[in-house]
Protein backbone atom coordinates (compact mmCIF):
# COMPACT_ATOMS: atom_id res chain seq x y z
CA UNK A 1 0.00 0.00 0.00
CA UNK A 2 1.41 3.49 -0.69
CA UNK A 3 1.38 6.17 1.18
CA UNK A 4 -1.45 8.26 -0.91
CA UNK A 5 -3.69 5.22 -0.53
CA UNK A 6 -5.93 4.99 2.63
CA UNK A 7 -7.94 1.85 3.71
CA UNK A 8 -11.60 2.42 5.21
CA UNK A 9 -12.41 1.27 8.51
CA UNK A 10 -15.64 -0.42 8.99
CA UNK A 11 -18.15 0.81 11.01
CA UNK A 12 -19.72 -1.46 13.04
CA UNK A 13 -23.32 -1.05 14.27
CA UNK A 14 -24.52 -1.40 17.97
CA UNK A 15 -26.83 -4.49 17.25
CA UNK A 16 -23.56 -6.07 14.89
CA UNK A 17 -21.21 -5.80 17.72
CA UNK A 18 -24.01 -7.19 20.07
CA UNK A 19 -24.36 -9.93 18.23
CA UNK A 20 -20.58 -11.00 17.60
CA UNK A 21 -20.49 -10.60 21.61
CA UNK A 22 -23.06 -12.81 22.31
CA UNK A 23 -21.79 -15.43 19.89
CA UNK A 24 -18.61 -15.37 21.68
CA UNK A 25 -20.22 -16.14 24.92
CA UNK A 26 -22.27 -19.05 24.01
CA UNK A 27 -18.72 -20.41 23.70
CA UNK A 28 -19.42 -22.70 20.39
CA UNK A 29 -16.29 -21.42 18.80
CA UNK A 30 -13.21 -19.93 20.02
CA UNK A 31 -12.87 -16.32 20.45
CA UNK A 32 -9.70 -16.22 18.08
CA UNK A 33 -11.68 -18.26 15.66
CA UNK A 34 -14.89 -16.32 16.15
CA UNK A 35 -12.67 -12.63 15.56
CA UNK A 36 -10.91 -14.15 12.09
CA UNK A 37 -14.18 -15.17 10.73
CA UNK A 38 -16.05 -11.40 11.74
CA UNK A 39 -12.56 -9.63 10.49
CA UNK A 40 -12.02 -8.20 14.14
CA UNK A 41 -9.14 -8.08 16.11
CA UNK A 42 -9.41 -10.12 19.63
CA UNK A 43 -8.93 -7.01 21.78
CA UNK A 44 -11.54 -5.55 19.64
CA UNK A 45 -13.66 -8.30 21.20
CA UNK A 46 -13.17 -8.03 24.29
CA UNK A 47 -13.43 -4.03 24.37
CA UNK A 48 -16.95 -4.60 23.02
CA UNK A 49 -17.42 -7.05 25.28
CA UNK A 50 -16.38 -5.22 28.51
CA UNK A 51 -18.67 -1.94 27.12
CA UNK A 52 -21.85 -3.97 26.32
CA UNK A 53 -21.47 -6.10 30.11
CA UNK A 54 -21.37 -2.69 32.06
CA UNK A 55 -23.72 -1.21 30.23
CA UNK A 56 -26.11 -4.05 30.35
CA UNK A 57 -25.22 -3.49 34.34
CA UNK A 58 -26.18 0.13 34.06
CA UNK A 59 -30.18 -0.64 32.43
Amino acid sequence: MSVNETKKRKRWTVKAKMDIVLEGLKGQETIAELCRRTGISQSMYYEWKIFSLTTALKV
